[in-house]
């Protein structure tokens, strides 16, 4: 139809234009999703329309884009206003140009869109390609991954990414992620930031993987690189100290990386018994590190013991601590006999002292004394002094004591003889 306007007084001074006058009831075209299709097909197309038939079953419906064969719909939704309905249908290969489309059920037409229009396909020749980096990253994932990607769709909450294994005859998909971010670099150049997934349960050899990224509405256009996936099993990677005294509490430390598991449901064992919750606790240190802290008691037997702890399913890591026994003791003392007039040099050795302050030969102090220790063991060299504990002749022992700080110990019987 084409509507003129005119002046009545300047006859002359007209002007006209086409326009389209359609029934406000009738079936229309309201929006068109992608905006745009590869002419490879296969794309995810959303067609939205106004007074569409309702309860239509989807086998019905056909859709012819272009000269492609009409294609029938896998989802027909109406909405809860009454007024439109949403078609679903993969797209058909489609030359490459701009397509209008027909929308039809069982075979009668219901609305369309002519080519070149506002609402028609451009249809486009879409090669991907790009790279990635680093192409090596580890299975427990918590790092990130870096994707040029060349002549890739994109529409914010339509790209995912996925780690597919190419071995397997069914392409196993090992993990589907839209924890990304993407920037447009221009020049149909796309930089995709990926929040790498935990699959260190699935990969247990170094593999050989395809890191996949697409946008869904457009299933046949996938961008696929290489990558390699290295095995993130639990280990421990040290532990400090690895041994202490017995006489007192020790707090233990262990550095875990790509352990598995919550860290707030962490359960443990010493030498096979629960440990009670307020001994130990852990944090994580790092992406890919966990501190685990330990408080063993006081008094445990000396030599080896096994400390193991892990979280819900996951295998258990262990590690060894060696309690060190320092109960004080004589190593030797020479010599063993000496005259009660006193100026014997005497040698001792002992351990597990923390500090001599008072040496005594039965009730007679020491005074002239030399010690020199190393680590836990010490060499003690004194001059005694005349025994007087003995009155007479038939006094032969008695008792050499060495006082240390917070311990006192009898270490040695000491004989003497008595000299005119």
């Amino acid at each position: 139809m084409v509507l003129i306007v005119s002046h009545s007084t300047f006859p002359m001074m007209t002007a006209n234009d086409t326009v389209y006058v359609t029934d406000p009831n009738a079936v229309s075209v309201s929006s068109v999703s992608p905006s745009v299709l590869a002419s490879s097909g296969g794309e995810n197309v959303e067609i939205q329309l106004k007074n569409f038939p309702r309860g239509v079953s989807s086998l019905s419906v056909t859709v012819k884009i272009g000269s492609a064969d009409p294609v029938t719909a896998y989802q027909v939704d109406d909405d809860k206003s009454g007024l439109f309905s949403t078609i679903r249908l993969f797209s058909p290969s489609v030359p490459k140009g701009n397509a209008g489309f027909i929308v039809s059920i069982d075979g009668k037409q219901e609305a369309s869109v002519v080519s070149n229009t506002e609402l028609s396909f451009p249809v486009v020749d879409l090669i991907l390609s790009g790279h990635c980096t680093p192409s090596s990253v580890p299975a427990f994932g918590n790092t990130k991954s870096y994707c040029y990607v060349k002549n890739l769709p994109f529409v914010s909450g339509q790209l995912e990414f996925s780690y597919v294994n190419s071995k397997s005859k069914s392409l196993e998909v090992l993990a589907t992620s839209k924890d990304l971010e993407f920037t447009d670099l221009g020049a149909s150049l796309l930089l995709v930031e990926l929040n790498l997934p935990n699959v260190a349960s699935k990969i247990v050899d170094r593999s050989n993987i395809k890191l996949q990224i697409l946008n869904k509405n457009f299933a046949s256009l996938i961008f696929s690189d290489d990558l390699e996936v290295l095995p993130s099993p639990p280990v421990i990677q040290f532990v400090d100290p690895l041994s202490g005294p017995n006489n007192q509490a020790t707090d233990v430390v262990a550095y875990v990386e790509y352990f598995q598991g919550s860290l707030s449901a962490v359960e443990a064992l010493l030498d096979g018994t629960p440990m009670t919750r307020g001994s130990f606790y852990a944090e994580d240190f790092d992406v890919s590190t966990s501190i685990f802290y330990f408080t063993l008691p006081r008094a445990l037997k000396d030599g080896l013991h096994t400390v193991s702890f892990w979280s819900g399913d996951s295998a258990p890591l262990s590690f060894s601590f060696t309690a060190l026994d320092v109960t004080p003791r004589l190593r030797y003392m020479f010599p063993t006999e000496g005259s009660t007039k006193g100026g014997d040099s005497v040698s001792i050795m002992f351990e597990n002292f923390e500090g001599v302050d008072a040496i005594s030969l039965g009730t007679s102090r020491v005074d002239d004394v030399f010690v020199s220790c190393f680590m836990s063991v010490c060499v003690l060299s004194a001059i005694l002094p005349p025994f007087l504990g003995c009155c007479s002749q038939e006094c032969h022992s008695f008792i050499w004591q060495c006082r240390a700080v917070h311990s006192s110990a009898a270490i040695s019987n000491y004989s003497s003889s008595s000299s005119s």
